[in-house]
């Protein structure tokens, strides 16, 4: 017996966007105790733009109406102030043109078991996810040659022009990006109640792996996959709503960090108490909810503006050394150090 949500289909467009999104979702009952969801979502698009983009917003709305014609009579373009100051009509006709695509899809599957021959109330889930984004530019940009008229015309009657930019022939750029990402997901989750007693427990197993699909460059570095990895667990009481205690902690692994300083352990505590909940309490008509909470635990921060930052990197060009006579010493070149090592580089927490 299965599910299924495949109807969403919607397609959107107007003048310079069009966009395609989709959707499909099944629920597998493999098993009276096993249900498998599978799940794809994602979208095509393709916007247009002239070549300034943006800039013709602010154009419109910081340049003053009759300050400048659209062209003037002889067909010459008009021009006023820079950027985004300039005739709105030349930036959103006479600069060219952008075109953007972007490929976005989202999958992801999750098996899901109910462990109550062992023990009531414990179940085990896995999750498998893959994200594929993609985006592609390309722009081709020109400028006109553009004039202003002197406030006097000349002894014939005639409008003065004066020259302020010249033709800028149209050229094109382009530019792509793009990711990868899959994640890998465990779960052993248990929950129970015992006469108003309740116990809540999670053990999960995490990694994550991302990587650029495209403009890697000649950096080594820049190919190989960010990595994530972690370790985690959840444990709670309550008693009859009221009482509550839980301890949480994750044991999680950066690729910022050597071996052996790679993992770092946090953990919390915490504790509450539902006051509402007592009868005495249950009095007060105007208020619904009240409650006390304490916790206290440590995080952890891998972010340090790069990756590998444990190790050394050497600069193959550009660094020399003298040697010789110290007036007139002969230059040759050398390796040199543009970042050094740090074995003992690890978690930042607090």
């Amino acid at each position: 017996m299965y599910e299924s949500d495949a109807s969403l289909k919607e397609y959107k467009t107007n003048a310079n966007r069009e966009r395609w999104n989709y959707r499909t979702n099944f629920d597998f009952d493999i098993t009276k105790t096993t249900l498998l969801r599978l799940g794809v979502a994602g979208f095509l698009e393709k916007k247009n733009s002239p070549g300034l983009g943006h800039f013709i917003w602010e154009s419109l709305v910081g340049t003053n109406p009759t300050a400048t014609p659209v062209l003037y009579s002889n067909g010459l373009v008009p021009a006023y102030g820079t950027g985004a100051q300039t005739n709105p009509w030349v930036l959103s006709t006479q600069t060219g043109y952008k075109e953007f695509w972007q490929n976005n899809i989202n999958t992801n599957v999750n098996l899901e078991q109910r462990l109550d021959f062992i023990t009531k109330g414990l179940r085990a889930v896995a999750r498998v996810a893959f994200d594929a984004d993609s985006r592609n530019e390309i722009f081709r940009q020109k400028w006109p040659e553009q004039f202003n008229v002197e406030k006097r015309r000349d002894r014939n009657g005639n409008l003065v022009f004066v020259r302020k930019s010249t033709e800028s022939l149209m050229f094109q750029t382009s530019a792509a990006s793009g990711t990868r990402i899959l994640e890998l997901n465990g779960e052993l989750v248990y929950n129970r109640n015992f006469s108003g007693h309740n116990v809540d427990a999670l053990v999960r197993y995490f990694r994550r792996e991302s990587r650029s699909s495209v403009n890697v460059g000649t950096d080594i570095a820049n190919g190989i996959p960010n990595r994530n990895l972690s370790f985690s667990g959840h444990t709670g009481y309550a008693f009859r709503n009221k009482y509550l205690a839980a301890f949480d902690f994750g044991y999680t692994g950066s690729e910022n960090f050597r071996v052996g300083k790679q993992f770092g352990f946090f953990p919390a505590v915490s504790g509450g108490w539902v006051i509402s909940e007592e009868n005495w309490f249950r009095k007060i008509a105007w208020l619904d909810l009240l409650k006390v909470r304490y916790s206290h635990g440590w995080v952890g921060n891998d972010n340090l503006g790069r990756r590998f930052a444990y190790l050394s990197t050497i600069a193959t060009s550009g660094s020399t050394f003298n040697f010789g006579d110290l007036v007139n010493p002969n230059t040759f070149a050398a390796l040199g150090y543009t970042q050094v090592a740090s074995d003992e580089l690890t978690w930042e927490t607090g």
